[in-house]
């Protein structure tokens, strides 16, 4: 990543170990090489114990970009 990207990774129940880290840095670098009007990009990492198994754990991608406002959820 170049200086001008930003990459913030947090947890929420959830220990962010240096591997986990490394993981999301590898995983979104792509994002960043391949869309330039990115400036910054929040990953929150949670664990839900009291969720089944498939579904106890979430990732979200918080994108800021150059540009006009938009809302998307998938």
């Amino acid at each position: 990543m170049n200086n001008t990207h930003d990459l913030i990774v947090s947890g929420i129940h959830l220990e962010l170990t240096p591997s986990l880290k490394q993981f999301v840095h590898d995983k979104t670098e792509r994002l960043f090489r391949h869309e330039e009007r990115i400036i910054r990009l929040r990953v929150e990492l949670e664990c839900d114990p009291k969720q089944d198994v498939a579904h106890r754990f979430t990732a979200k991608g918080h994108i800021a970009i150059h540009g006009p406002d938009m809302n998307a959820s998938v």
